[in-house]
């Protein structure tokens, strides 16, 4: 979205004395988004990488979802970070200091069989940076996981903000305080206690703790709440 990321730009610019530059990138179209964002790189410092590009699926059970949806998915969600961190990790090596944030999601560590796909590929995402911390532990680099519960952004329809759905600034104040102190945050302490809360129903009941069973946060409800 070119029109986004310019108001963003503006918007930072009006705010701090920085330079912005930005890109819009397909990173579902093979290599060439990011070629693209390596070209723009190419005479830059990158000391910090935040890795939140992602798609979501229709809300469909996995035996109605298209495949081309599917592998879209797959390709942005778990490409994007890989090939990010590749991309900039042998600069951070050189130097012995970087700070790389992957971001995962709630729902990959929560029991909900319907929309597999998207969980899956966040659950990579956990996986994933978790191994580069074991790897490059003595490096100097720092990786992160971040696995936010629900956020007021467009990806969960606005929503508005309530104790449980923090708003973008404040989701993102409280994240920024946790980075170099913890491997794996939620980043927002209510999400914490949703997620440790999740954790023990699942040990407890199993299978019936599964969304299935006892949906919550479904998209309709968004939509609804939206409507108030």
């Amino acid at each position: 979205d070119a029109a986004g990321l310019k108001s963003v730009e503006t918007a930072i610019k009006q705010k701090y004395p920085v330079q912005v530059r930005s890109l819009v990138a397909d990173f579902s179209n093979g290599m060439e988004g990011f070629d693209a964002v390596k070209a723009v790189l190419k005479d830059l410092d990158v000391g910090v990488l935040i890795n939140t590009a992602a798609v979501d699926l229709s809300y469909k059970t996995f035996d109605l979802l298209a495949g081309a949806d599917m592998k879209r998915c797959i390709d942005v969600n778990c490409g994007t970070p890989t090939v990010m961190m590749n991309m900039v990790l042998p600069g951070m090596l050189a130097k012995k200091k970087g700070i790389i944030v992957n971001f995962g999601s709630f729902v990959a560590e929560a029991n909900c069989p319907m929309p597999t796909v998207y969980p899956s590929t966040k659950a990579f995402c956990h996986k994933l940076t978790r191994d580069m911390q074991v790897w490059y532990k003595d490096s100097g680099v720092i990786f992160q996981t971040v696995i936010p519960g629900v956020v007021g952004s467009p990806m969960a329809d606005n929503t508005p903000p309530s104790l449980l759905i923090p708003s973008p600034e404040q989701y993102t104040s409280s994240l920024v305080k946790t980075v170099g102190w913890v491997d794996t945050t939620c980043g927002y302490l209510p999400h914490d206690l949703q997620l440790a809360t999740m954790k023990i129903l699942n040990f407890v009941f199993g299978d019936f703790s599964m969304i299935k069973y006892w949906p919550f946060h479904r998209k309709d409800q968004f939509i609804s709440k939206k409507n108030l």
